[in-house]
C-alpha cells in the first residue's frame, strides 16, 4: 500500500507557521485512525494525515480569530495571559495547560501580525527586485510589464498566507503568477482543497487543472522544507525550499486515457 508523509517541521519565518506546527503536533494523536485492511483506500497513511491537517487547520483559524479579534478589541490590554482562559474555555482543552499557554502565546502573536499586517511598496519592489522572474509555484515566466497577459502579471505571494500571521518581510515574500496566486488563495497545506475535485482527466494540453497541482505543490514544498526528500539533508525555511525546487508544481508522468484521484496523485510526488 502506498504511504504519504506526515508534516515534519521546517525552519520558520512567521508566527503563523509556528503556531501551525505546534497546533498540528497537538492534534496528531487525536485524530481518527483507520485499520490498514482497507484495500479499497490507495493511502491509509494518507486518510490519517488529511485529517491531521484539517483538525490542525481548524484549530489554527480559530485560534487566530480569536487572538485577533483579542487584539482589535482591547488594543493594548491584549495579551497571550488573557487569550489562555478565553481559548481554554471556547475550545475545551483542558488537558494539557503548557501546551495551550505555548498556543495562546503564538496565536497571540500570529493575530498581532494579522492585525498589522502591512505590505508596503517598497517590500513589494524589494520581492521583485529578488525575483528569478518565474512563478514560484508554476515556474513559468512573469512580468510586471503592461502588456503582460492578465495570467502571466507578477504579483507578491505570501509564502506562509497573511491571513495567517504570515509577515510582509522579504524573508516570507515571493513572486507568483496572477493565475497560482488567485487559484492558491490562503491555502497552505494540500488538505486545504477541496478532494471532491480531484477526480480529473487531462486536458488537451495533457494538464491537470491548477486547483488539483497546487495541493500537490504545496505536499511537495513542506517535505522539501522539513528534509524529507534529496534536495535538502536537514531543515529549511520555506522560501529557501521554494528556492530549490525552482517552480513547486511536480512534473507528474501521467496516462492521457485515465483518471486520477487525488491520494494517486498525492503518491506520485517524489524528489
Amino acid at each position: 500500500m502506498l504511504s504519504v508523509s506526515e508534516l515534519l517541521p521546517w525552519e520558520t519565518e512567521t508566527p503563523g507557521e509556528r503556531l501551525f506546527l505546534v497546533v498540528y503536533e497537538f492534534v496528531k494523536a487525536r485524530a481518527p485512525r483507520y485499520p490498514n485492511d482497507h484495500e479499497w483506500i490507495i493511502s491509509n497513511d494518507g486518510i490519517r494525515e488529511f485529517f491531521r491537517l484539517v483538525m490542525a487547520m481548524e484549530l489554527t483559524h480559530r485560534c487566530i480569530n480569536f487572538a485577533a479579534d483579542s487584539v482589535i478589541s482591547i488594543e493594548s490590554a491584549a495579551s497571550p495571559t488573557r487569550l489562555f482562559p478565553h481559548l481554554r474555555s471556547e475550545l475545551g482543552i483542558y488537558d494539557s495547560e503548557r501546551t495551550l499557554r505555548q498556543i495562546s502565546e503564538l496565536a497571540y502573536r500570529a493575530g498581532l501580525a494579522y492585525v498589522e499586517r502591512n505590505l508596503s511598496t517598497g517590500k513589494k519592489n524589494e520581492a521583485h527586485r529578488e525575483s528569478s522572474g518565474k512563478c514560484c509555484w508554476c515556474a513559468k515566466p512573469t512580468s510586471r510589464a503592461k502588456n503582460t497577459s492578465e495570467n502571466d502579471k507578477a504579483t507578491v505571494e505570501h509564502i506562509w498566507p497573511e491571513f495567517l500571521g504570515g509577515t510582509s518581510e522579504t524573508a516570507n515574500l515571493t513572486i507568483a503568477c496572477k493565475k497560482c496566486n488567485t487559484v492558491r488563495q490562503h491555502g497552505f497545506t494540500w488538505a486545504w482543497f477541496a478532494l471532491q475535485a480531484c477526480n480529473e482527466k487531462l486536458d488537451e494540453n495533457g494538464k491537470l487543472p491548477r486547483t488539483v497541482m497546487l495541493p500537490l505543490a504545496l505536499y511537495r514544498l513542506m517535505r522539501v522544507a522539513s528534509g524529507q526528500t534529496r534536495l535538502s539533508a536537514g531543515k529549511l525555511t520555506l522560501k529557501d525550499a521554494l528556492n530549490r525546487l525552482k517552480g513547486a508544481i511536480p512534473s507528474l508522468d501521467l496516462a492521457q486515457d485515465r483518471r486520477y484521484t487525488f491520494f494517486e496523485l498525492l503518491n506520485l510526488v517524489s524528489d
